[in-house]
C-alpha cells in the first residue's frame, strides 16, 4: 500500500505475459540461433538456411569498393563469387581508380579484356563484364526499392535473374550470413532462369500476424518448429561464410520500408572509409587484427552499388560484404541483444529478464557485457579514432570459450562500421593537427587539414556535395545521438532496457515485454551496469594515456532508487532514466565531458600523439 494525497492506493500486480518460445533450446550455443530467436518478439526470425536469389548486372553500372589489404584467399573467394569473369587484379584496380583516397597507383595499364570501356573524363576504367548480386526475395515484396526487384532499375540498369541460389541465414538486422559459391566458371556461358530470360521472384505469402502469435511465428513460419530443423548456421562448419547486407522490406514481422530498410543508405560509403581507416591504423601499429586480445573489428570487404549515370557522386542501392574471418570458429559468440532471454547456462530461451532476480546472473553479465563494452568503446576510440554513433546491442558480439558454463575470453567484436563517427580530438593528435583541436560544431571541416587521404576524401569530396559530411563527433545530430563530443552512450543506446520503455506498454512495441512485475529490478540493473560501463571506459582511457581524471563515482544516481517505485510509477521511472542519461552524457556536466575535456587539452593531445 502507498499513501497518495491522504488516499490509500493498492498497488495492483502486473501480469507476467507468457513466453511463447519458453524452453526453446540452443543446445550448441550457435551464434545465429541466438540472434534470430533469442530476440525481442517482433524481430524474431527463422534460424534455418534459406535460398538467396541471384541476378547479374554489368560491371560498368556499379561502383566497386574493395577494402585495402584483403587477404589473397579471401579476395579470390569474393571475385570468384561476385565477378566470375574477372580477376583479383582487375577488381583491385577498379577499386583503386574509383576511390581517390586509396594511395596505391591507379592501375589503368592493366591488360584489359577485349570489351574494355573507358570514361576518359574521369580517368576511370570499367569492363563490360558482369557482376553477380544477391536478392533476398524472402524478405522483400513486389514494391520493394531494393535493386534486383525489377528487371530494369530506375537508373536504367538491366537485371538478369540467374538460376542458381546461395544459402543464407538471417541475423538480428536486415543483413544476413551467406555461404558464397561460384555460379559459373570463367569463360563459360551465363544461365538465366530460362531460355527466354523470364524475370520474377517467388515471394512468400507474408501473412498478417495476430497479436497472440507475436514472437511465435515469422509471417506464417512456425519458429518453434523451425528451431528443431538441422539447417542452423554453425561458424565451425560452413565454408566461405560472409556477412552480406542487402535491402529488405521485412525485418521479422516488421515492415521496414517506411524507414528505408529496403535499400542501402546513401552514406554506405562511410563503412568503406572506416574500414580502410582501421586497416591503415593496424598497419601503422603493426597489429594483427585477428589475434588482438581485446577487440575484433569486422570491416567491410566489398561494396557494390548502382552507379547513377547522371551524377558521378551519387550512391545507388547495392550490396555490402562484411568480413567474418576475424571470428574464431572454435569459440562461441553471443550477441548482447540475447542476454535478457538467456537462462543461466546460456542455452534455453526464457521469459525476458526472468533471471534478473538472481544476483549471480546480474554480476556475470556485468562482467561479461557492461564492463568489457565500456573498455571496447574506449579502445576503439584511442586505437582508430572512431566512436560509434549508435552503439546498439546488436552492433557487438561477445566471445566465449566453450564449456559448461562458457567462460568469457575478454574479447568484444565490433560490427557495422557504417555507424562509426570520426573522433575529432583523437584524429587531430594522430594525424598532425596544428595547435589544439577546434571545439565548435561548425569547425568539422577543419579535419580536412589532417595528413590522411581517407579523412581528406570525406572532408573535401563528400562534403562538397552533402552537408552531413564529414561525419564526426563534433557535428553529431543531438536529437538522435546526444551532444557533440566524446560520449559513452550506454543509457542512450547500449542498455538493454530503459525507463522510457515501461511508460507506454504495447504488445507490439519495440520492447513488448518491458512492462512486467520485475521492471524495477531490470532498470536498477541497467543503471548499475551503466556505472560499471562508464568506469571501465574511463579506466581504459586513464591506463592507456597515463592520466587521472579524478572522477567521483559516488556522484552517480543510486541504481536502487528504481526498486522503491510502485508498479504504476512509470513516469517517475522515465525521470530516473533521464537523470542517469544526464549524469553519463550530459552536454555540460556529464561524466563523459571530463573525458572529452582531457582529450581536447594540450596534455591529452600529447598523450594520444605519443601512443600508436
Amino acid at each position: 500500500l502507498r499513501i497518495q494525497a491522504h488516499i490509500v492506493v493498492a498497488e495492483l500486480p502486473l501480469p507476467d505475459a507468457p513466453e511463447p518460445l519458453a524452453g526453446l533450446d540452443n543446445r550448441n550455443r550457435l551464434w545465429l540461433t541466438y540472434e534470430a530467436l533469442f530476440n525481442q518478439r517482433p524481430y524474431r526470425k527463422t534460424n534455418q538456411a534459406c535460398p538467396l536469389g541471384l541476378y547479374r548486372v554489368p560491371v560498368r553500372n556499379l561502383r566497386i569498393f574493395l577494402r585495402e589489404s584483403v587477404d589473397r584467399e579471401l579476395c579470390e573467394t569474393l571475385v570468384a563469387a561476385f565477378f566470375p569473369d574477372l580477376t583479383v587484379e582487375w577488381i583491385e584496380g577498379l577499386s583503386a581508380v574509383e576511390w581517390r583516397w586509396k594511395v596505391r597507383p591507379q592501375v589503368i595499364g592493366v591488360r584489359s579484356p577485349k570489351d574494355l570501356v573507358a570514361d576518359r573524363s574521369r580517368n576511370v576504367v570499367y569492363t563490360a563484364g558482369q557482376a553477380v548480386l544477391p536478392y533476398n526475395f524472402i524478405d522483400n515484396t513486389l514494391n520493394s526499392s531494393a535493386i534486383g526487384t525489377r528487371e530494369t532499375t530506375a537508373w536504367g540498369t538491366k537485371v538478369v535473374q540467374l538460376t542458381p541460389t546461395w544459402r543464407f541465414w538471417k541475423t538480428a538486422s536486415r543483413s544476413s550470413i551467406v555461404e558464397l559459391g561460384s555460379v559459373k566458371k570463367r569463360g563459360t556461358p551465363w544461365q538465366p532462369v530460362n531460355k527466354k530470360g523470364a524475370f520474377g521472384w517467388q515471394y512468400p505469402d507474408n501473412q498478417a500476424v495476430q497479436d497472440a502469435d507475436v514472437g511465435r511465428s515469422e509471417r506464417g513460419v512456425d519458429l518453434a518448429g523451425e528451431a528443431r530443423g538441422d539447417q542452423a548456421f554453425d561458424l565451425a562448419t560452413v565454408v566461405n561464410a560472409f556477412s552480406v547486407k542487402t535491402g529488405v522490406v521485412w525485418v521479422g514481422i516488421r515492415n521496414q520500408q517506411g524507414v528505408h530498410k529496403d535499400k542501402l543508405e546513401e552514406n554506405c560509403i562511410v563503412a568503406c572509409l572506416r574500414s580502410d581507416l582501421v586497416v591503415e591504423r593496424d598497419r601503422v601499429a603493426r597489429r594483427n587484427p585477428r589475434t588482438d586480445p581485446d577487440l575484433l573489428v569486422q570491416t567491410e570487404l566489398l561494396s557494390m552499388t548502382e552507379r547513377d549515370p547522371n551524377d558521378a557522386e551519387s550512391f545507388g542501392d547495392g550490396v555490402q560484404v562484411r568480413d567474418l574471418s576475424v571470428l574464431d570458429p572454435s569459440k562461441l559468440y553471443i550477441p548482447p541483444i540475447s542476454i535478457p532471454f538467456l537462462d543461466r547456462g546460456m542455452q534455453q530461451l526464457e521469459r525476458r529478464f526472468s533471471c534478473c532476480d538472481d544476483e549471480r546472473w546480474r554480476n556475470f553479465w556485468r562482467d561479461a557485457y557492461a564492463r568489457p563494452l565500456g573498455r571496447a568503446k574506449a579502445i576503439l576510440l584511442l586505437r582508430y579514432g572512431l566512436q560509434m554513433g549508435s552503439p546498439n546491442a546488436q552492433n557487438w558480439l561477445l566471445e566465449f570459450e566453450p564449456g559448461d558454463p562458457p567462460t568469457f575470453t575478454g574479447r568484444v567484436v565490433v560490427r557495422d562500421l557504417g555507424d562509426a563517427y570520426l573522433h575529432r580530438e583523437v584524429l587531430w593528435a594522430r594525424y598532425g593537427g596544428q595547435d589544439l583541436p577546434p571545439q565548435a560544431p561548425d569547425d568539422r571541416g577543419q579535419l580536412a587539414t589532417l595528413n590522411s587521404q581517407i579523412i581528406n576524401y570525406e572532408c573535401n569530396e563528400l562534403a562538397a556535395k552533402w552537408n552531413y559530411y564529414p561525419q564526426e563527433t563534433g557535428s553529431m545530430y543531438e536529437a538522435q545521438y546526444g551532444p557533440p563530443g566524446t560520449r559513452f552512450l550506454w543509457h542512450r543506446f547500449s542498455t538493454l532496457s530503459k525507463g522510457s520503455s515501461v511508460a507506454v506498454p504495447s504488445p507490439l512495441g519495440t520492447d513488448p515485454d518491458a512492462y512486467t512485475n520485475r521492471w524495477q529490478r531490470v532498470l536498477a540493473t541497467m543503471a548499475e551496469w551503466g556505472i560499471e560501463h562508464a568506469k571501465a571506459y574511463v579506466q581504459t582511457i586513464e591506463d592507456t594515456l597515463g592520466a587521472n581524471l579524478r572522477i567521483n563515482w559516488g556522484d552517480a544516481p543510486p541504481p536502487d532508487r528504481y526498486l522503491a517505485l510502485g508498479n504504476r510509477d512509470q513516469e517517475l521511472a522515465d525521470r530516473h532514466y533521464k537523470e542517469d542519461l544526464a549524469w553519463e552524457d550530459g552536454k555540460h556536466d556529464g561524466v563523459s565531458v571530463r573525458v572529452h575535456d582531457f582529450l581536447a587539452s594540450a596534455e591529452g593531445q600529447a598523450a594520444i600523439a605519443s601512443r600508436t
